[in-house]
């Protein structure tokens, strides 16, 4: 700092008093004016000698730490345009030393306001590309997407597929598929092995030959850099440009040509943050009074289901205790809080429902039972081959304790004012959990659909991958026969009972954290992609 405050203040000095900035004998002007260039480029390179590290993003696992020297073999065309400036500044300099070696200063530009100039854009230029090469650009991969660096966020459903060769993973958007967006080369077997889980856990498909028009592209790209080297040439040598206008206007077309090559690839289309999925969380009054709502909904198809199994002369008793808990929904002010869903089966007479009606409301026992472990009521989920016990959670629930309790005023105040939240972390890891078992579930369905696997792999293989990497992060106990056990057994060899208890569990539960998580502000809508 303090040689180019010195440099900068003898130039200002040399300006005010209308010197020159020219030295004799030859070679102090040459060392002169390689200063020139020398001290921004010590700066620059002082600037990035300090290490730069991206802390690992919770949830993400690093694939890949390259720099753009490491990755140039694959990604040389996609910032090709950028280096004609380069090339011929590296010509004009080498040019110039000459001339001033030779003694020829009467034909350089010796005023200080142009020596400032020269400064000035070999500083520009050192940083930007000391940037482009010094700087690492690490890869991740993670349940919502693949991130590089602070370039971009890539989300599993924007990729079309990926391709291999060699090592080196190229990765092609839905935006063009003809065209890669970033390559990736794993740099440990640990890695490979990660994002090969990942990859087959989110069904990404593969491609073995890259797309025809690469070759083009790439072709036209070398064209461009050629004509655009020429052409600076030409502006030098026909229309005597100073050199380095020509180096500022070859740089700024450099620029523009690349950012319209990511346009034509579709980087611009991409975030650069990643989602905030599971990261911001309901309020926990709006979670108290969902709790609520499923508890009702619970309370009444459990109504349900034992109306259609009494006896004429005990119908009686379970109306009035289906329109005693409409009323009390009614009266304390929760009615407003229900889906409209809910309350479409709430204002029905008593007897009305269908049994796949009733059945699904009781089935919200597994949404009420994570609603209440967020809110602490409940000390922890229980496994996935066990579902929540009603009678432990109705003793949870202000409006449910007892019968007498229906009539307890203003139960939400009773409920809703104490509650409070589990940590953002742990409702995160717990989504992330019952999304993975409501996967496992989903890809038994499709398989027994004949939906066919991802091209080169079988099911098998990825669900053995997906339950190896699920056991290493201790999120599901060993494995059995590469598979999730359950109920004792391989996930494969449930029965149909089984199966079916298995799935209600895992979509319930993914349900009401994937609401809780704010996938959704309304509970209808609230999605259960795996």
């Amino acid at each position: 700092m303090l040689v180019s405050a010195a440099g900068a203040g003898c130039l200002g000095y040399l300006w005010l008093t209308g010197r020159p900035f020219a030295y004799s004998p030859a070679p102090a002007n040459f060392l002169a004016h390689a200063l020139l260039v020398i001290i921004p480029g010590l700066m620059v390179y002082n600037h990035l000698s300090i290490p730069v590290e991206f802390e690992n993003p919770e949830g993400e696992i690093l694939i890949e730490d390259a720099t753009y020297l490491t990755s140039l073999k694959t990604d040389w065309w996609m910032s090709l345009m950028l280096w004609p400036p380069v090339l011929l500044g590296a010509f004009f300099t080498v040019l110039q030393s000459l001339v001033i070696l030779n003694g020829a200063s009467s034909d350089l530009p010796t005023q200080p306001y142009s020596a400032l100039f020269t400064a000035f854009l070999s500083l520009g230029l050192f940083f930007f590309f000391g940037n482009v090469i010094k700087l690492k650009a690490p890869f991740y991969v993670g349940e919502e997407g693949m991130r590089a660096g602070v370039s971009f966020f890539l989300q599993w459903d924007e990729i079309d597929h990926m391709q291999e060769k060699q090592g080196v993973f190229l990765v092609y958007t839905v935006y063009n598929p003809k065209l890669p967006i970033a390559s990736l080369r794993p740099f440990s077997s640990q890695a490979l092995n990660a994002l090969l889980e990942m990859l087959n856990k989110k069904q990404v498909k593969g491609m073995e030959q890259a797309p025809p028009v690469l070759a083009a592209v790439q072709a036209v790209i070398f064209l461009v850099f050629s004509a655009m080297t020429a052409l600076g040439l030409v502006l030098w040598m026909k229309y005597e440009w100073d050199p380095r206008w020509v180096i500022v206007f070859l740089f700024v077309l450099g620029i523009l040509l690349s950012l319209a090559l990511e346009r034509f690839r579709g980087v611009h289309k991409l975030t650069r943050i990643k989602p905030e999925v599971g990261g911001e969380l309901q309020d926990a009054q709006a979670v108290a009074r969902r709790a609520l709502c499923l508890a009702v909904m619970v309370k009444r198809g459990r109504l349900e289901i034992k109306l259609r199994k009494s006896q004429a002369r005990g119908n009686e008793s379970i109306h009035k205790e289906i329109k005693e808990l409409y009323q009390w929904v009614k009266g304390n002010a929760l009615y407003e809080a229900l889906a409209d869903s809910e309350s479409a089966l709430l204002r029905r007479m008593g007897g009305t429902w269908s049994q796949q009606e009733a059945g699904a409301a009781c089935w919200r026992n597994e949404a009420l039972g994570v609603l209440l472990w967020a809110l602490g009521a409940v000390e922890e989920i229980p496994p996935y081959d066990h579902p929540f016990e009603w009678e432990d959670l109705s003793q949870k629930v202000p409006l449910l304790a007892a019968k007498e309790d229906l009539s307890v005023p203003d139960p939400l105040s009773l409920f809703q004012n104490q509650a409070k939240l589990r940590g953002v972390e742990e409702i995160a890891n717990a989504r992330e959990l019952a999304e993975l078992w409501h996967w496992r579930a989903r890809t038994t369905q499709i398989m027994e659909q004949g939906v066919e696997a991802p091209e080169g792999y079988t099911f098998e293989q990825i669900i053995s991958q997906a339950a190896n990497a699920a056991f290493n992060q201790n999120e599901i106990p060993q494995p059995l026969g590469g598979d999730f056990p359950i109920f004792g057994k391989a996930y494969a060899s449930l029965g149909p009972e089984e199966l079916q208890l298995a799935a209600s569990i895992a979509r319930e539960r993914h349900l009401a954290l994937n609401w809780l998580c704010m996938y959704a502000e309304d509970w209808d809508s609230t999605p259960t992609d795996t």
